[in-house]
């Protein structure tokens, strides 16, 4: 099929975005990677309390608000109003409000405590600019679901088949999974790696095939295991910065075979003190890793930024 090859790279070489994906908005990440692709899986790996979930958050976040670009979030873990009030914490640090007020912190608006000024900033500000239902803003949209309370086990299968009811309403560019271990397996397997490596193949079957082989960019979050968080500790501890590798998902080994990307993040006392987070890169199957770097992160509001001098 030589003819068709020369076509598609003609293609390619003509569309300025070919090969481009949906960015995180984190500088070193997307210039090493140019974004979550459709047909592929990405992967991001961390232990609990490490920015997963976080992570999943502020890239739906930037997709929306600085691309424009529409995405699903399966939430497993989180309720759906936790999800939002982290959304609206975030977007309270967005530049258009510098001069209004300062960010917003997230346990204040989750326990009721913001102060008048903080409370009039939010409902005047915040919510109207980030809700933007007349479209004057260009914002994406960010879908939450969570898994069916009516349904005991919540396969791969059950989230293409909602995913892909809420792609023929309203078209999103990248699906979020939190996480693999909160999703079921089709079948019965006596080990939590046999049913692991199922749901991680399911989900680049749903990659590949997603929209009748349209593809979609799906991003998996994956929790680390105990034991490979102690050898992480150690490697921290030794003072490198590859504090993860492969083998930190070697209780489910499929997370290295259908994985096209895998990504890791990392926290400790000393980078919480600095306001900053880890991330690194243990696999890319068609760009070159990028070395290990730093983001900031603004805690209260669970904001994660470019931190260009690093």
């Amino acid at each position: 099929d030589a003819e068709d090859f020369i076509a598609e790279y003609i293609r390619i070489e003509s569309d300025p975005l070919a090969g481009v994906g949906q960015f995180t908005g984190i500088r070193q990440m997307d210039e090493a990677l140019n974004g979550a692709k459709r047909g592929e899986l990405w992967t991001h790996a961390a232990f609990t309390g490490h920015m997963k979930s976080a992570t999943m958050l502020n890239w739906a976040y930037n997709q929306a608000v600085h691309y424009g670009q529409s995405s699903l979030i399966f939430s497993l873990e989180m309720p759906y109003s936790q999800c939002r009030r982290i959304l609206v914490a975030m977007h309270s640090s967005h530049p258009k409000f510098a001069k209004i007020h300062r960010p917003l912190e997230y346990g204040e608006i989750r326990d009721g405590k913001l102060s008048p000024e903080a409370r009039a900033f939010m409902v005047d500000h915040v919510v109207p600019d980030l809700d933007d239902r007349e479209g004057s803003n260009g914002y994406g949209a960010v879908h939450i679901e969570v898994a069916d309370p009516d349904k005991l086990n919540f396969t791969m299968v059950d989230i293409r088949s909602r995913a892909e009811t809420i792609h023929a309403k309203d078209p999103f560019n990248l699906l979020f999974v939190d996480h693999a271990g909160l999703v079921s397996a089709r079948g019965r397997y006596g080990s939590t790696t046999e049913s692991l490596n199922e749901v991680i193949r399911d989900a680049k079957k749903m990659a590949m095939g997603f929209n009748k082989g349209a593809g979609m960019a799906v991003v998996l979050l994956f929790q680390i295991s105990r034991e490979g968080f102690k050898s992480a500790k150690k490697a921290r501890e030794g003072g490198s910065d590859f504090v993860y590798n492969l083998t930190a998902l070697s209780y489910a080994n499929e997370c290295e075979r259908s994985s096209d990307i895998v990504t890791a993040s990392w926290v400790d006392e000393e980078l919480q003190r600095e306001n900053n987070l880890l991330y690194m890169c243990l696999k890319s199957r068609d760009q070159k890793p990028f070395e290990p770097f730093r983001a900031r992160v603004i805690w209260p509001c669970r904001r994660v930024v470019t931190l260009n001098d690093v």
